[in-house]
């Protein structure tokens, strides 16, 4: 397999990454509205460390489980973001 095709891959693994990452954030904010509805808070560390460790198991030990973890951190963070925006913007609305 030369460059061009391993670098059409890693395109192809993007795209889906991409997807994937936009379905959680969406996911994320249906969370969010039940959080809102129950009176709930928004961050939940107990289940942010749940996901990590998770994270983590399906690494499975590999070298590159550590830039995953820190990735997951990024995209939990991410996804806070998302239902704490959703939240004030519904709360600013009267919704």
């Amino acid at each position: 397999m030369d460059l061009a095709a391993l670098r059409e891959q890693i395109d192809e693994i993007d795209g889906q990454l991409v997807a994937l990452l936009l379905r959680r954030a969406k996911t994320a904010k249906r969370i969010g509205t039940m959080k809102r509805r129950q009176a709930s808070p928004v961050q939940d560390k107990k289940r942010e460390k749940q996901v990590l460790a998770r994270v983590r198991r399906l690494c499975n030990g590999r070298a590159e489980e550590r830039g995953i973890a820190a990735i997951y951190r990024r995209i939990i963070g991410m996804c806070t973001r998302v239902q704490r925006k959703m939240i004030s913007d519904r709360l600013n609305s009267g919704r």
